[in-house]
């Protein structure tokens, strides 16, 4: 299956090849965020992108934390509006950033894809 960095991995390396390479992120515990302290997901993100403020865009990464550290990321569609791939529903799922409260009490941030500026 598809979890939220491999489909993070998947898109933006098919939108800008050569840029963002498709990469195999290794292997971890599917619970890794409640068991270390380490930012590895976090760490993957800020190698191809950076923190933004609140002027997200079509195409920027949300980022959420859960546990100790941010393990969740998603793609914006629109200013309400995520794409990601969602364990509890075991697919891809388009959903709203507000109204889901499970995604609103965890946000973390925005980043933007180096590429696209600021």
């Amino acid at each position: 299956g598809v979890d939220c960095g491999q489909i993070l991995i998947a898109v933006y390396s098919t939108a800008l090849p050569g840029i963002i390479p498709n990469f195999d992120p290794g292997v971890y515990n599917k619970d890794f965020m409640l068991h270390r302290n380490e930012e590895i997901y976090l760490g993957w993100i800020e190698k191809f992108a950076h923190k933004i403020k609140n002027n997200q865009l079509p195409g920027d990464v949300a980022l959420f934390k859960f546990g100790r550290v941010v393990c969740h990321g998603a793609i914006i569609i629109d200013k309400t509006s995520i794409i990601h791939a969602y364990s509890e529903a075991r697919c891809v799922v388009i959903d709203d950033i507000i109204r889901n409260v499970s995604l609103a009490n965890h946000f973390y941030g925005f980043y933007r894809p180096n590429v696209w500026g600021e």
